[in-house]
């Protein structure tokens, strides 16, 4: 998935409908404009980088101080939207899609204007990271073994894994459909379809932009692939192969990829596999085993494709708002104020609607991944303990269908390992996953409350039901009421 930063700076860049005007700009206008981002890139970086020395120093004085933890998070954020807010300034005032289109000669060229439109992001992205190192190496119990500039190669490589897959296949698509269907653009029909195919193909691609893009290895033949493997049988769980990813001992965390079964892929960090034990392991193994046995893919890929309809009905609400107030002529920074109230409103709708909606829809589906992984570690015995390991040879190899006691701490002991290593408070909260600290104590209410997990599965149902309702009448509606979306992609 996503980081929520490198999402929000895609719909800047491509979902705010075509920004590239109809002209060129005059040749001192458009050095202006660069010199003036470059200005505002230099300022960037200078709070960027004084920031992480000061948060290093910090945190170096006091070490396991909670309140440095917050605030080095906090500060964090407040540079991504820093980022972001002068990525939105060069794309909306500055009208850099406007210079890539024409002052550059870019416009209608496959795949090369979507890169030079992401690329001022991308830019700061570097900066960013650049300055996070400092608090990144010393955040990390055990450290990092990498340097600065494999932990900068890493996260190079972590961002192209993720943004290849969208950029070719969106930019190809997009630009090889105008080339086909010159006036799709003018249809809300034509542009959800071509949606839901990009999603699609995104999908079904994404396994060979990771491997191309992060540094993997198969597993080796041994004890811990074996039980994995027997886990996997017993959770009717086909895949291609199990990786390590080598992150140089800097992460720890596990991930899967792929929408077909013989072409998917569950990767587990090298951090990981170092540092959990075999039954840490397998809980985890077992919570990328519960997003794909619940469909959490396919149902995320519906959620985009139909909240781009819903969220198309806001223009409507634009248009009214327009009408009323009469657009003000000053600028600011090169945009009118009236261009601020129409974007910022728009932006500041699909914003929180990501925020809660999807926010809210991504933690229920983890802790529903949660309970999976809880399973794969459960055993049968209604006396547990003692506990009967469910994945020793000589364990019947059926599906995990309950959860015992010993399951869910060799669960929440997983949890608590992978934020110790990596450097997590388990209470810092987490737009999508939630709190380490929350998802424990959801699955060991479990243990002692086992009719609340039916409770919990009959609420996931109606959230999933009443959500594809919702985006089912608000993208029809959004055909019915208007042609063409600002909002659309």
């Amino acid at each position: 998935m996503l980081p929520w930063p490198l999402l929000a700076g895609l719909i800047l860049a491509f979902g705010l409908g075509d920004l590239s005007g109809t002209s060129a700009l005059d040749f001192s206008s458009v050095w202006h404009r660069v010199a003036l981002w470059m200005v505002g890139l230099a300022g960037f970086a200078a709070l960027a980088i004084g920031s992480g020395w000061f948060s290093a120093r910090q945190f170096s004085r006091l070490y396991e101080g909670l309140p440095v933890r917050r605030f080095t998070l906090w500060l964090a954020r407040v540079l991504e939207v820093l980022a972001l807010a002068l990525f939105g300034w060069a794309m909306l005032g500055l009208e850099w899609p406007r210079i890539v289109a024409w002052n550059l000669g870019a416009r209608n060229t496959i795949l090369v204007d979507d890169i030079l439109i992401i690329a001022p992001f991308l830019i700061e992205l570097l900066v960013l990271w650049s300055a996070e190192y400092p608090i990144e190496r010393l955040l990390r119990h055990g450290g990092t073994r990498s340097g600065f500039w494999p932990y900068l190669r890493l996260r190079i490589r972590q961002t192209a894994g993720l943004l290849l897959p969208l950029l070719l296949i969106y930019g190809l698509g997009q630009d090889l459909l105008v080339r086909a269907f010159p006036d799709y653009r003018e249809s809300s029909a034509g542009q959800l379809g071509m949606l839901a195919v990009v999603a699609t193909c995104i999908m079904l691609a994404s396994p060979v932009f990771v491997r191309l893009s992060c540094p993997t290895r198969r597993l080796e033949d041994g004890p811990l692939r074996d039980r994995l493997e027997r886990l996997a049988r017993r959770s009717g769980f086909p895949c291609r192969d199990i990786l390590v990813w080598e992150t140089g001992g800097s992460l720890l965390n596990a991930g899967i990829t792929g929408a077909l079964p013989f072409f998917r892929y569950v990767l587990l960090t090298d951090a990981l596999i170092q540092r959990l034990d075999a039954a840490e392991i397998e809980a985890v193994f077992g919570h990328e085993i519960g997003h794909v046995k619940h469909r959490h893919l396919v149902f995320f890929g519906l959620f985009f494709v139909g909240s781009v309809g819903l969220l198309s009905l806001v223009e409507v609400g634009l248009q009214s708002l327009t009408g009323v107030l009469p657009m003000v002529p000053q600028t600011w920074l090169g945009v009118s104020l009236g261009e601020i109230l129409e974007w910022g409103v728009a932006l500041a709708v699909l914003g929180t609607y990501f925020f809660f909606v999807f926010g809210f829809l991504s933690r229920r589906f983890e802790r529903q991944a949660d309970v999976f992984g809880c399973r794969a570690v459960s055993c049968t015995s209604g006396e547990c303990p003692p506990h009967l390991d469910p994945n020793c040879p000589i364990a019947q190899e059926e599906a995990p269908r309950s959860v015992c006691p010993s399951g869910v701490r060799i669960f929440a002991q997983a949890l608590s390992s992978v934020a110790f290593f990596n450097g997590m408070s388990v209470q810092a909260p987490s737009w999508r996953h939630g709190s380490i600290a929350d998802r424990i104590a959801f699955v060991e209410k479990l243990e002692n409350h086992p009719e609340s997990l039916r409770h919990f599965d009959r609420h996931i149902l109606r959230l999933r039901l009443t959500l594809l309702v919702l985006l089912v009448l608000g993208t029809l509606a959004s055909l019915l009421l208007h042609d063409g979306s600002v909002l659309a992609f």
